[in-house]
């Protein structure tokens, strides 16, 4: 166990280190994570941060206290410090995934449904961007994990670990991580006709650890927030935006889409391994993914504010029957089973041998601002990936899942470095000194929502999120001078209003488009 453990930390590191360091901050969460991060740590006020003036009241703290901690080790509030507690995250949702696979299919098949899981489009994305959603997972996933070795077991002792994670989960994005694993557990036991186990839960006992991990904050909260912020955090945040999204609304079928792209490369062996499961997987143990799989599915389809990243947590469920299905079809006489193994061989293979191709013709076209021999490494990067596709052709099903992860890695490493040669981060840091160099310090500064990450390199704490329209014309009516990072639409919104006496100190492109630094000055100095 503990070699499988060593293999899977090598391999994370190889898959989600080289973009974790390179890339610069990504919008809308982290610029926003880094610019709390910062307020707390230059604050001291660790209870109830505020952004822009403002009590934050999306989500509780367990993330940010992370971030800043880091942050704190480190010496600075940075990309590689606010991404840690991700990739920590996402580690250990491989190893618990890598656990749980062990436990009920084999050290094998565990050991395959990890690296599964590593090297799925969207977990390893999380893993590499600091969000909520990847703690979140972890938590849910080790909360479920443990009830289940608790049922198996009959040993009450997993449970009291299982309230644990459900706290943890609480503390990182509100009920939600403790509603969900409890749904999934209820309706799991209704299935398997067992209600009296819900007696041997020791609910009073998982009472009382939620109490101990949210209660102490959530009260320093309310008493220095306020009922409103309060409110919005408990109620508005949860029960109002699950009943009535006012963002990201996506209709009900959106995830029937949406997961198949996010498990890539491993969709098209999932429907395989279920066929394949029926009968061979332990009943109880088969009842029991499904339900964890279907009832995350229904909760977050149920609502019309969708992201790919809310169901994060079945993606565990479904990397253990695709590890368990590999590992079963690779070693068993089941013919029709090893020619879907050979049939998504060549389908991995050949995707991977055509994205190479593709990416070493294109890329130089669709990364910016790369010179010769960064364009002929960049080339060398993808021409590798298409080797080693080639070389997931050639070789038996059984080295596949391994090759597979190390092709993801030749591919990591290859963005990584056309990120680190497209000099996107000194854009970031160019538009920065212009900034630093044209806002007094202590200066009102308003940002458009899509570039708090540009006051963030300059060391600005921006005031308020500007779009064209109401937001614009409010800020403009705020009296004195102001100073503003503005976008070419909000730049035509400010353009359309003459009476206002407005001057461009600074100009440059970032991220392919025009960002200007514009002083509205007070008329008194005009």
């Amino acid at each position: 166990m503990w070699r499988d453990r060593a293999i899977l930390f090598a391999v994370c590191c190889l898959l989600w280190l080289p973009l974790l360091v390179e890339r610069p901050l990504w919008h809308p969460d982290e610029p926003r994570f880094a610019l709390l991060t910062r307020g707390m740590l230059e604050t001291g006020e660790y209870v109830a941060p505020t952004k822009m003036g403002e009590v934050y009241s999306s989500k509780p703290l367990l993330h940010l206290w992370a971030t800043a901690f880091f942050s704190w080790l480190l010496g600075a509030v940075d990309e590689i410090a606010l991404r840690i507690p991700s990739f920590l995250a996402g580690l250990g949702g491989v190893l618990v995934t890598h656990a749980l696979g062990a436990a009920l299919f084999g050290a094998r098949a565990g050991l395959l449904a990890a690296l599964v899981l590593a090297t799925d489009v969207r977990y390893l994305t999380q893993a590499q961007w600091s969000s909520t959603d990847i703690l979140l997972c972890l938590f849910m996933t080790a909360a479920l994990a443990c009830f289940y070795a608790g049922y198996r077991t009959r040993n009450g002792r997993w449970y009291l670990l299982m309230h644990a994670c459900c706290a943890l989960g609480t503390l990182t994005k509100g009920p939600v991580g403790f509603v969900l694993p409890g749904l999934v557990i209820l309706v799991f036991l209704i299935a398997a006709r067992d209600l009296r186990e819900i007696a041997r839960l020791r609910l009073v006992e998982g009472a009382v650890i939620l109490a101990l991990f949210v209660g102490p904050w959530l009260a320093l909260y309310a008493r220095r927030a306020g009922g409103g912020d309060t409110w919005t955090l408990l109620v508005t945040e949860n029960i109002q935006r699950y009943l009535h999204a006012w963002n990201n609304e996506h209709p009900w079928h959106y995830y029937l889409w949406r997961f198949p792209l996010d498990f890539l490369p491993w969709t098209i062996v999932l429907p395989a391994a279920v066929w394949y499961s029926r009968g061979r997987v332990d009943a109880r143990d088969r009842i029991f993914l499904a339900i964890w799989f279907v009832v995350i599915f229904i909760f977050y389809s149920a609502t019309r504010g969708k992201r790919g990243v809310y169901i994060l947590p079945i993606h565990p469920p479904a990397a253990l029957l695709v590890g368990w299905f590999w590992d079963r079809a690779d070693t068993t006489s089941w013919p029709a089973a090893r020619r879907w193994l050979n049939g998504a061989r060549w389908a991995l293979g050949g995707g991977f041998a055509v994205l190479g191709a593709a990416l070493a013709w294109q890329a130089p076209r669709l990364i910016e601002g790369l010179e010769g021999a960064e364009r002929a490494a960049l080339a060398v990067w993808a021409l590798l990936t298409s080797a080693a596709g080639i070389a997931i052709i050639l070789q038996p099903p059984k080295r596949t899942i391994a090759l597979t992860a190390l092709t993801v890695a030749v591919l990591s490493a290859g963005l990584a470095h056309g990120v680190a040669a497209s000099g996107q981060r000194e854009e970031f840091t160019r538009f920065a000194a212009e900034v630093a160099r044209s806002v007094p310090e202590e200066a009102p500064l308003a940002t458009v929502t899509h570039a708090e990450e540009l006051a963030f390199y300059a060391e600005r704490a921006p005031v308020a999120e500007l779009r064209p329209g109401k937001l614009m014309r409010r800020w403009l009516e705020t009296p004195g001078t102001i100073y503003m990072i503005l976008d070419e639409k909000c730049m035509d919104d400010l353009e359309t209003r003459p009476e206002q006496p407005w001057e461009i100190l600074a100009e440059q492109r970032v991220r392919r488009e025009i960002y200007r630094v514009v002083v509205r000055r007070s008329p008194e100095r005009n």
